[in-house]
């Protein structure tokens, strides 16, 4: 079985509230090789996920309708496995659930942060691991 994660450009949910950093960002990633797909909210992400196709989730902590926390609870409780990096200005407001981020980055992160901290989450990716026999 192949995985998209290692076959192609690596599809990334990005969920960000303030539209100028979503895009920002989207375009940093986009011309790092990524494939993203950006939401200004959850509820969108949730209502749009491939999971499948989806190698990273990046979230904002801090979204209207619910927290970075709260969305990673809800792809896991889909069957989603796949690394988790939480952005956030503070200390997460949900400590222990953070736990479940591969990755916490600091508000705002630069891109080349962000970038390692995607690559670097998605090589230590157990289902990478296992598709490639490691």
């Amino acid at each position: 079985m192949s995985d998209p994660c290692i076959d192609r450009r690596p599809q990334i949910i990005l969920v960000q509230v303030d539209t100028e950093r979503r895009r920002t960002m989207q375009l940093m990633l986009q011309g790092s090789g990524f494939d993203v797909r950006a939401f200004s909210c959850g509820r969108d992400a949730l209502a749009k996920l491939a999971m499948q196709e989806t190698c990273c989730l990046i979230v904002d902590e801090g979204m209207p309708d619910m927290n970075g926390c709260e969305l990673l609870r809800r792809f896991r409780e889909r069957g989603w496995l796949r690394p988790a990096i939480l952005l956030t200005t503070t200390t997460p407001c949900c400590p222990t659930d953070a736990q479940d981020f591969s990755v916490v980055l600091r508000k705002p992160a630069s891109g080349a942060i962000l970038v390692d901290a995607l690559n670097g989450a998605i090589r230590a990716c157990p289902q990478r691991k296992q598709a490639l026999g490691g």
